[in-house]
């Protein structure tokens, strides 16, 4: 069965998996959108939004001030390559919290926003870490590693890397891309 992972940033800069798993990434990102699909856009094909066809309007809805500032952070923890720094991990923990809250039981049973706000507080207890990421589904790409061809062709064994946030490009900083979405009496985003 395919699963939702959180993974660490470490002192080093690498993120890593291993943090925490939540089984069924259907009960994740793709529920989160279905209910904010059904409440703020219920004009949007649901079938569009599990094609992934014409998102650009519901891709939107993270910065629709007809959203509170909970369910914006939520809809943007599950974005693609997204990285929540230390420090604003108990703000992001407690949106997801309220979300799922709102939502409630959704075919079925919670959805994963439930369960994520004790794992994320559970991770950063350790003072080396210095951000959490998330891969929303497992079966559909390694969001977190990084392959090199050269290294591959000296060593069969070379498995791949882990993303480096001081070295890779293609990673975003949830407060920093939607600082709207940061309070006031907390940091401003910068490089974790």
């Amino acid at each position: 069965m395919s699963y939702a992972e959180l993974f660490t940033v470490d002192a080093d800069g690498d993120v890593v998996g291993g943090a925490a798993t939540v089984a069924n990434n259907h009960r994740g990102a793709p529920l989160l959108w279905e209910w904010l699909r059904a409440t703020y856009m219920p004009e949007l094909d649901p079938l569009d939004l599990m094609l992934g066809r014409n998102l650009d309007p519901f891709w939107a809805l993270v910065r629709d001030e007809r959203l509170p500032v909970d369910e914006r952070v939520a809809f943007a923890t599950t974005f693609d390559n997204m990285i929540i720094r230390r420090e604003h991990v108990p703000h992001a923990a407690a949106c997801l919290r309220s979300t799922a809250a709102k939502i409630g039981d959704m075919h079925g049973g919670p959805i994963h926003a439930f369960y994520w706000p004790d794992l994320m507080l559970k991770a950063i207890e350790d003072d080396s870490v210095l951000g959490l990421a998330f891969n929303q589904c497992s079966a559909n790409a390694d969001t977190w590693e990084t392959y090199d061809r050269a290294k591959a062709e000296a060593d069969e064994d070379y498995a791949g890397d882990p993303y480096n946030i001081g070295r890779d490009e293609g990673h975003s900083l949830l407060f920093k891309n939607y600082p709207e979405l940061l309070p006031a009496e907390l940091p401003d985003e910068g490089a974790p």
